[in-house]
């Protein structure tokens, strides 16, 4: 059996897919992808404000806030995953990084109870003991042996740099100018924010 781990880029699907893998029997293979298939029997995606993912992808590579690099990131995000967030069935389990991100207990029993709802098999776990493993400050930790996002975990996926100082709360308004922020609400972007219900804002 398999699941399909799909996000859009820097939307929090690495934590999810973590906790997946230990909530799942190991027999499961997860596949961890920003194109989504509909050849897996079971998906779960993760959304997060579009330009908080544009903003955070630049973060990640180290690269400054200017129109350059956040027009090249914002394309990114939408080749991987924007675009087909905004197509996916309604069979998909849709996790929100704004809630997810704080609420790792909770997010752990949703994960099971769609497990269970979707006859998944499941191993042993305890659910405080795994949301504390995957606190932000330990994923932080773990990450700073490496000096840059190429450099990763191939059982986790954890890279160098997947952590920003802002510790998982970048927020684009602090960040960017308003004319920086329309420019990137363009009708693909706007379309997101719409269809998952974030409210496009270009002041605090």
């Amino acid at each position: 059996m398999q699941i399909q781990v799909f996000s859009p880029v820097r939307t929090g699907s690495t934590l999810v897919y973590n906790l997946l893998r230990e909530i799942v029997d190991p027999s499961i293979q997860l596949v961890k992808t920003h194109q989504f298939s509909t050849r897996f029997p079971h998906t779960i995606a993760t959304v997060r404000r579009p330009l908080n993912s544009i903003v955070s992808s630049c973060l990640r590579y180290n690269k400054p806030l200017d129109a350059l690099h956040l027009h090249q990131n914002a394309r990114e995000y939408l080749i991987q995953g924007g675009v087909d967030v905004c197509n996916l069935p309604s069979t998909v389990r849709v996790l929100r990084y704004e809630w997810f991100s704080v609420h790792i207990v909770e997010c752990i029993t949703a994960l099971h109870i769609w497990c269970t709802t979707s006859k998944i098999p499941c191993q042993p776990f305890d659910g405080h003991a795994l949301a504390d493993k995957y606190q932000i400050h330990r994923i932080q930790k773990q990450v700073e042996q490496w000096s840059d996002f190429s450099q990763y975990d191939r059982l986790t996926h954890f890279h160098g740099r997947h952590i920003s100082q802002y510790k998982g709360q970048t927020d684009y308004r602090t960040l960017l100018s308003v004319d920086q922020i329309q420019s990137l609400l363009v009708p693909s972007i706007q379309s997101i924010c719409t269809q998952y219900q974030y409210p496009v804002s270009v002041v605090i």
